[in-house]
């Protein structure tokens, strides 16, 4: 059953054990399954699609410094303020 169901895990193998009305115990089959070394195949991650990246765009700082008076704020009125 194992060989036919690749994709299942041992909890999902156990749940049709226990459909088929076997007398099985979940840490059993857990201890057995990995015995046997019965594993399900490596899940593979998407690859991130090439283009930019976030935070490297056109409008950041060091694409764009400031050109004039009041055209980038800061936060140090903030710290001034608290203080």
């Amino acid at each position: 059953m194992a060989r036919r169901h690749a994709r299942f895990g041992y909890r999902r193998f156990h749940a049709m054990l226990v459909r088929k009305e076997w007398s099985t115990n979940l840490k059993r089959v857990h201890r057995l399954w990995g015995k046997l070394s019965l594993k399900r195949p490596i899940r593979l991650r998407k690859t991130r699609k090439t283009g930019p990246k976030p935070g490297v765009g056109a409008n950041t700082c060091k694409a764009k410094p400031a050109q004039f008076k009041n055209d980038a704020w800061a936060y140090d009125f903030i710290h001034d303020r608290t203080v």
